[in-house]
């Protein structure tokens, strides 16, 4: 299924460990619809999934090879953009790489470097939760290390961390609805396909889910 954010994204924009597994981030990934319900439209989000640049031949990145400034490689679902010249670092170095573009649309592009923050921090909390409490034949158990001693966070720490996480993604979506609101009013992109612009309101909040899915804020 297409999506706007990879599962690199969340390692990258987040606290998460680098080596974090992506096992838990990829099947919520489709997640990332939520967040444009109640405040930027899902028909935005369509014609941001429409929007996006087609890196269909772009290789993946080969540990060796030396790279010139404007290649773009795979790495972990995410393209990045060489900006140097006898590029020998990994993408994940900020010295050399860069994201590549994701938009045609230049004010897209603009627009997902606030974007990102927001979706990423609404899509760590179920993948917190599960690598934290992995679930086999047996039931949900506590994730814990018998070669260091280590015991995954009690059901109260677990909550701590995913609340801030949570709260985290309602600022970013204060600051990323400010910056749309500036961009707009002075012409420099046009937003008015966007709901909460085309209210004229401030009041759109964090998408808290229903019902059928309770189980993303109690735990």
């Amino acid at each position: 299924m297409k999506t706007l954010t990879k599962a690199y994204d969340i390692i990258y924009h987040t606290a998460l460990d680098h080596n974090f597994p992506t096992a838990f981030i990829c099947p919520y990934l489709d997640l990332e619809c939520d967040v444009f319900h109640d405040c930027l439209g899902i028909e935005f989000y369509y014609e941001l999934l429409e929007d996006m640049k087609d890196y269909a031949n772009v290789e993946a990145y080969e540990e060796g090879l030396t790279y010139a400034n404007g290649d773009v490689v795979l790495y972990y679902g995410c393209y990045f953009e060489s900006i140097c010249d006898n590029n020998e670092d990994e993408p994940c170095s900020r010295d050399c790489w860069k994201s590549a573009a994701r938009f045609q649309t230049d004010c897209y592009n603009q627009l997902w470097e606030h974007l990102v923050g927001y979706i990423v921090h609404y899509l760590a909390v179920p993948a917190i939760t599960f690598s934290t409490y992995p679930t086999s034949a047996r039931g949900a158990t506590r994730l814990r290390d018998e070669k260091l001693g280590n015991e995954g966070v009690s059901k109260d720490g677990l909550l701590t961390l995913t609340n801030t996480y949570k709260q985290i993604a309602e600022r970013k979506l204060n600051k990323l609805k400010a910056w749309m609101k500036r961009q707009h009013d002075c012409g420099a992109c046009d937003f008015s396909n966007v709901a909460f612009i085309q209210s004229c309101s401030q009041n759109c909040q964090q998408p808290i889910p229903t019902t059928g899915r309770t189980w993303f804020l109690k735990y």
